[in-house]
């Protein structure tokens, strides 16, 4: 491994070793222990903040704060095993048009599968984690969750997934098999049958997006739109919509999708863009 430095969110000159479907499954284990331990340590730090400055907010800002360097410790570490210096590795720039339609994309899917997808998973079992029953925390726990999904998710989930896993399987299966097995491990690392379900469409886009333009920041824009509209959405559940307002929905989505697809297709078609993240 070369010694040269490499940033969390630059590393163009990077190519991904080649993986196997076992490589992912032993990534996917790492990745979901060490998510394990760091929800523990965002837990006792809270507490223990909490204790000593009598202030929640404090508390939550301290041990976010925690468990965020704690996340960029462990993707730096995950990128130095699995990504070696390779200066022709793909390299160029994304525009605005390029993230506008990868946006509207993001839209389209979220229609069409909170219309269809999601009203027949939520009859399927989930698990909301939560610090107390008090109020406060309560609201603070949300509030992590939202942060975390957002923000460090986004970021973390499309490097493993997409940059180190997606791109090594593409390097050992055709690209086809590659964004199967990537986004069925996407699904199941959710650990919950309600958003493995539910995640699979989402998971097949952005690996999609990654294949066509090799660029991990759309994938992130993506993915953090995504969760962005899903955080939104939970805010007004209580909302209960009839079958045409369904369909309504339904099918602007797939409008939406389709002239989206169609537009991101023929820009990335006519001028191939490549990582430069």
């Amino acid at each position: 491994m070369s010694s040269k430095k490499f940033s969390l969110l630059d590393f163009s000159e990077m190519q991904t070793k080649q993986l196997t479907f076992f490589n992912c499954i032993v990534l996917l284990i790492k990745f979901q222990l060490f998510l394990s331990i760091a929800f523990l340590a965002i837990i006792f730090s809270y507490t223990v903040f909490t204790n000593i400055l009598r202030s929640m907010l404090c508390a939550f800002i301290l041990s976010f704060s925690i468990f965020t360097f704690l996340f960029f410790l462990y993707i730096k570490s995950t990128m130095n095993k699995y990504l070696v210096f390779n200066t022709k590795f793909r390299k160029g720039k994304v525009s605005l048009i390029h993230v506008f339609w990868i946006i509207m994309i993001v839209i389209g899917m979220y229609l069409i599968t909170s219309s269809t997808l999601f009203r027949i998973t939520s009859y399927l079992p989930d698990f909301i984690p939560s610090f107390s029953d008090t109020n406060n925390e309560v609201v603070y726990s949300q509030l992590f969750l939202n942060l975390y999904s957002i923000f460090i998710a986004s970021i973390a989930e499309e490097i493993v997934y997409r940059r180190i896993m997606l791109e090594g399987l593409s390097q050992k299966y055709n690209m086809k098999t590659a964004l199967i097995i990537s986004t069925l491990i996407f699904a199941i690392s959710h650990f919950s049958v309600q958003q493995s379900i539910n995640v699979i469409p989402i998971g097949f886009i952005l690996g999609f997006i990654y294949l066509k333009t090799s660029s991990l920041k759309l994938c992130v824009i993506a993915h953090s739109s995504y969760n962005l509209l899903c955080a939104i959405s939970e805010k007004w559940s209580y909302l209960k919509f009839n079958y045409i307002e369904y369909s309504g929905m339904l099918l602007l989505g797939i409008i939406i999708i389709v002239i989206s697809l169609n537009n991101f297709t023929v820009i990335t078609t006519r001028k191939t863009i490549e990582c430069n993240s």
